[in-house]
């Protein structure tokens, strides 16, 4: 098998410079400046909160009913986590609609 150039063109030449993706500033990438939205408009942080707390709660009913599948907390294994994305879901859009009359 042949092994690729360093360069990671098979023809060996040296990476096209206009190809390169564009440089941020120095200063915005050490930029302690606060985000331009709340914590609770962006998605990544609130989305891991769902994910852990849904972890969390599958767990917890796996150590409860020591994995027994006939036990009657093991139903709302997964309804429950569902209930919970749901229940976020309309509450972001309802914080959504009002944020967006409040601004007309």
């Amino acid at each position: 098998m042949r092994k690729r150039p360093a360069t990671g063109r098979p023809d060996g030449a040296a990476p096209d410079p206009f190809c390169q993706p564009p440089r941020r500033p120095m200063e915005d990438r050490d930029s302690n400046a606060a985000p331009a939205r709340p914590w609770w408009r962006q998605k990544e942080p609130v989305h891991r909160i769902g994910y852990i707390l849904s972890a969390v709660w599958m767990a917890g009913i796996v150590v409860v009913t020591n994995g027994d599948t006939g036990h009657f907390l093991f139903n709302f294994i997964f309804t429950v986590p569902l209930a919970g994305w749901v229940i976020g879901l309309v509450a972001a859009a309802l914080l959504r609609r009002a944020e967006r009359n409040r601004d007309r």
